[in-house]
């Protein structure tokens, strides 16, 4: 390694480009005190506003990587070479975010060097919502890099942004807009009327998934999903207004499915009429209960194929996680065609190409399905246990707490978390990679009885 290198550095957050020669045995915070007195004006004078982050790329044809260096290391710790480019910047950046679709975009400064992760907690907390291991982040619209033109995404195209990378990882510069979204539908049904922040941000998720048809309805629940949007978005039912031919445009009020029947106009009306009286926060809760009683409400669906048995072919099918179980269903109707609870899943593992599913004892075989979304599959379940052990231990010390004389022998249940090992299905094309131990779990307070995990 050499001891010194001349690099390239970009004086404060769009301030010009300068050479500078740095020892390799100098310490971060020495080199931006340095950059910090040569930047003068284009810089403020409160240096603790400000870090290091240095751009690498392996090589032409691939994208660049931006890493915030940290102030107590030494610059020989990275892969500092002559011509390297060092950016002086702040550490502090906007972060524009929707806290449900069609919200007002908020603005606000996040701390660039945190992982998304951090963020979201520290959003979660700013705004009140304590279950923020529940809540992720998807990007509102997607921004062509040739053209520059901007796509607003789906419910279906929507994807998690990954919680353990930072923002420029993620290509999420400081134009982009995210929406906060419920991930895992573990504990919404708690959630009441005296939370509009919550009920504001489910609402918003339930009517996009309602419209864009991830959820199917009837024709009668379009109606009264469509009457509860009226209530919200109009107000109070006026029978003078409120009549065939006030809805300009059927696609903002229910499914595709439906917009061009002839009869719903109107038995949206009667149900609008029925909602008099009841205030706009009310409304929003009812229509996240009428959705909570759809059956795929609280599910993710993931789209794979499944080998047909005896036969060299495949069929489409939808792959679902909830809280509870873990479905295989018609890709068309959503019908449902097979569920395992969560509590007899021993191991999962993906490959680029597929996703396998061991039960154990309870299916007598592996299931497979061929997908490319293996890796998001395995990253929802194991938010799923992570969730449920949370809960679990808070449970059990707010059992102690709550009998402090009486001895609770409460065990860490069955649930095996096993080591990583290649999990290998009989006349399969590759190993799997095991993402997760078993799940099988019995929590027993007294020794004479338990229940298994829900």
């Amino acid at each position: 390694m050499a001891a010194a290198v001349v690099v390239r550095v970009q004086l404060g957050d769009a301030g010009p480009i300068t050479s500078m020669t740095i020892s390799m045995n100098s310490r971060v915070v020495d080199v931006c005190d340095a950059i910090h007195q040569m930047a003068g004006s284009n810089v403020t004078s409160d240096q603790t506003e400000y870090g290091l982050k240095l751009r690498t790329q392996l090589h032409p044809s691939q994208p660049s990587h931006e890493e915030w260096l940290r102030m107590d290391a030494i610059m020989g710790a990275y892969p500092v070479r002559a011509g390297s480019y060092l950016h002086y910047r702040k550490l502090l950046r906007p972060l524009r975010i929707r806290l449900s679709e069609g919200d007002a975009q908020k603005t606000i400064m996040v701390d660039d060097t945190q992982l998304l992760g951090e963020v979201l907690r520290n959003l979660c907390k700013k705004i009140g919502i304590s279950n923020f291991e529940e809540y992720s982040l998807v990007f509102d619209e997607l921004v062509d890099m040739h053209t520059g033109v901007r796509k607003k995404l789906t419910p279906d195209e929507q994807r998690w942004l990954d919680l353990g990378l930072g923002l420029r990882e993620q290509n999420i510069g400081e134009d982009c807009v995210l929406i906060l979204r419920k991930k895992y539908f573990y504990s919404d049904q708690e959630i009441d009327k005296d939370d509009p922040v919550q009920i504001n941000v489910l609402f918003g998720q339930a009517k996009d998934q309602i419209l864009s048809g991830v959820h199917p309805v009837t024709q009668d629940e379009a109606a009264q999903f469509a009457a509860m949007l009226l209530h919200i978005e109009c107000g109070e039912f006026n029978v003078e207004r409120h009549k065939p031919g006030f809805i300009k445009d059927m696609r903002t009020f229910v499914p595709a499915d439906y917009q061009r029947s002839k009869t719903i106009e109107r038995a949206i009306y009667g149900e609008y009429a029925q909602l008099a009286g009841h205030s706009e926060i009310s409304v929003k809760f009812r229509y996240i209960n009428k959705c909570r009683s759809l059956q795929t409400y609280g599910m993710t669906f993931f789209r794979v194929k499944e080998k047909i048995a005896g036969k060299n072919k495949s069929v489409d099918r939808l792959f679902g996680v909830t809280r509870e179980s873990v479905l295989r269903l018609d890709e068309r109707t959503k019908e449902v065609l097979k569920t395992w609870p969560l509590t007899v899943v021993k191991r999962w593992a993906h490959t680029p190409t597929t996703f396998t599913l061991d039960f154990g004892d309870y299916a007598g075989s592996f299931y497979c399905a061929y997908t490319d979304e293996g890796p998001a599959i395995s990253s929802l379940i194991a938010g799923y246990i992570d969730i449920i052990l949370k809960k679990r231990k808070k449970d059990e010390e707010d059992k102690k707490k709550v009998v402090p004389d009486k001895i609770i022998q409460l065990t860490e249940s069955t649930i095996q978390l096993e080591p990583k090992q290649a999990m290998l299905r009989p006349g399969s094309v590759a190993t799997a990679q095991t993402d997760r131990g078993g799940l099988n779990a019995s929590v027993r307070g007294d020794g004479k009885g338990g229940s298994s995990l829900p």
